[in-house]
C-alpha cells in the first residue's frame, strides 16, 4: 500500500526560509538611497540658496559637499550593509565619482577651488575602477 501524500499547507512562509533577507536587503538599499538623496538635496538646496549659512549666496563653501562625498556616506555605506573591504572599496570610489559628479553640477562655477581639480581627476577614477573591474572578472574566470 503506497503512503499518502500530505496535503499542502497553507499560511505564512516561515522565516527560516530565506524569504525574509531579500526584504530586508531592499529595505537597507532603500534606506541608504534615501539618505544619500537626502544628503545631496541638501547640499544643492544650500549651494542654490540664498541663506544665512552662506552669507546670502556671498560665501560658497565646497568642503561640507567633500566631506560628505568623501567620508560620511562610505562609512553611513559601511555602517549600513557591513561589506567586504573590496565591495567597501568598489562602492567607495563609486560614490565618490558620483559625488564629484553632482559637486561640479551643483557648485557655481565662480565658487569651485579645490572642485576643479577634482572634476580633472574624476575620469582617472572610473578609468582605475573599471580597470580593477576587469581584473576581477579575469580572475574568477581563471579561477574556474
Amino acid at each position: 500500500m503506497q503512503a499518502m501524500p500530505q496535503p499542502r499547507r497553507m499560511g505564512r512562509v516561515p522565516i527560516s526560509s530565506g524569504g525574509g533577507d531579500m526584504v530586508f536587503s531592499l529595505r537597507k538599499q532603500l534606506l541608504f538611497g534615501f539618505l544619500v538623496l537626502l544628503v545631496y538635496s541638501g547640499h544643492y538646496a544650500l549651494l542654490n540658496t540664498a541663506t544665512l549659512l552662506n552669507e546670502y549666496g556671498c560665501k560658497i563653501e565646497e568642503w561640507p559637499l567633500l566631506f560628505d562625498t568623501v567620508l560620511f556616506l562610505p562609512l553611513l555605506y559601511y555602517l549600513i550593509f557591513r561589506p567586504g573591504l573590496k565591495d567597501f572599496l568598489f562602492k567607495t570610489t563609486a560614490l565618490c565619482i558620483g559625488g564629484i559628479g553632482f559637486g561640479s553640477f551643483a557648485i557655481p562655477d565662480d565658487s569651485k577651488i579645490l572642485w576643479q581639480d577634482l572634476e580633472n581627476v574624476r575620469p582617472y577614477l572610473a578609468g582605475l575602477m573599471v580597470i580593477a573591474e576587469f581584473t576581477l572578472v579575469g580572475w574568477l574566470v581563471y579561477q574556474t
